[in-house]
């Protein structure tokens, strides 16, 4: 019995020293049953790798993704500065989390938002309108957006969509 198991043991060891590496499994596909067991840090990164490939989506050094839907014109703001702006928020799933009112713009001050949203509306100009996918690094990270009663509006680690319009700047 010894024999045989050693033997067993050698081949296959002998095997896997002459067999090619096998590939690391590929993700499941965004939406299906795989994909449910995912953790929210995985499937803010399969969806952004998805949105990272699609044509026209730009993405910065910091690794936040947009695409410009209107543009716009002026002066940029600065980090210091207060913008009004129009926005709807909501998770990788669509689900909305926040939104200002229609028509209604909400001041923001620039330096009070997460960095991601920060980032891009000192890149914009009066008028323009983006569609922003914030990494979770650049959001609300490993903390979320937790609720009174223990649940999270943002869970820890999720990947944001915002659409935002920067319609001016208060000066």
């Amino acid at each position: 019995m010894r024999l045989l198991l050693a033997f067993a043991l050698a081949s296959t060891a002998a095997t896997a020293q002459t067999s090619p590496p096998m590939p690391p499994p590929a993700p499941p596909a965004v939406g299906t049953a795989e994909a449910d067991t995912l953790t929210t840090a995985q499937a803010s990164a399969l969806f952004l790798a998805d949105v990272a490939a699609r044509p026209g989506v730009q993405r910065s050094a910091s690794g936040l993704l947009w695409t410009v839907d209107r543009t716009g014109s002026g002066q940029r703001p600065t980090r210091g500065e207060t913008v009004l702006a129009e926005y709807v928020a909501s998770l990788a799933d669509g689900t909305e989390f926040d939104r200002s009112q229609p028509r209604e713009p909400v001041r923001l001050p620039i330096r009070g938002v997460v960095p991601g949203v920060a980032e891009a509306l000192q890149d914009m100009r009066p008028g323009e309108t983006r569609t922003l996918y914030i990494p979770p690094a650049l959001a609300y990270g490993a903390r979320g957006v937790p609720t009174r009663n223990g649940a999270y509006r943002v869970p820890p680690d999720a990947a944001l969509v915002f659409e935002i319009t920067l319609v001016r700047i208060v000066r």
